[in-house]
């Protein structure tokens, strides 16, 4: 999950202290059950506020807030696949198997191979492969890797957060 971000506000008092009608013409003033239903409203958007010693407190998880504004439109990401095929002694057919390559896969063989023959392999573009290659290389998946344990794919694929590339 990402970082939460915080803005904090310094604010003057807005919030009266009690639930009846308001005495005090002053426009700037907020009932506490306004502030209260507000709050809850925006929890089940993981936007979060409080006020504290006339500071505003706000803080969100800009993954929900970006889920929540987009709604997951556009086109989703096309996966590269792995095509192997297994022969079958018993039928005496061949098996076609699909898997996805994962960012440990990526790693694995860019030990062994250079750029331009990595993307010619997974036979994707260069732009997007670049683009590919630095999304992984900002992940917190990559971040967490062992530099020296680059050769070891059972540890690449332990290492949590291992996901699509």
């Amino acid at each position: 999950m990402s970082q939460k971000n915080e803005v904090r506000y310094y604010i003057k008092p807005v919030i009266s202290t009690h639930n009846s009608e308001l005495t005090n013409p002053d426009k700037n003033l907020i009932k506490t059950n306004d502030f209260y239903a507000i709050k809850s409203l925006l929890e089940s958007y993981n936007i979060n506020f409080d006020i504290k010693n006339d500071i505003l407190s706000i803080s969100y998880d800009p993954e929900t807030v970006k889920y929540y504004t987009t709604r997951n439109a556009g086109r989703k990401p096309k996966r590269i696949m792995v095509n192997s095929t297994q022969n079958n002694p018993e039928t005496n057919q061949n098996k076609r198997d699909f898997n996805v390559y994962k960012y440990s896969d990526i790693v694995y063989m860019a030990q062994s191979m250079n750029d331009k023959e990595l993307f010619e392999y997974l036979s994707m573009p260069r732009p997007t492969f670049y683009r590919h290659k630095k999304k992984l290389l900002e992940s917190s998946y990559f971040e967490q890797l062992d530099r020296t344990r680059f050769e070891d794919l059972d540890y690449l694929r332990s290492v949590p957060g291992d996901t699509y590339f």
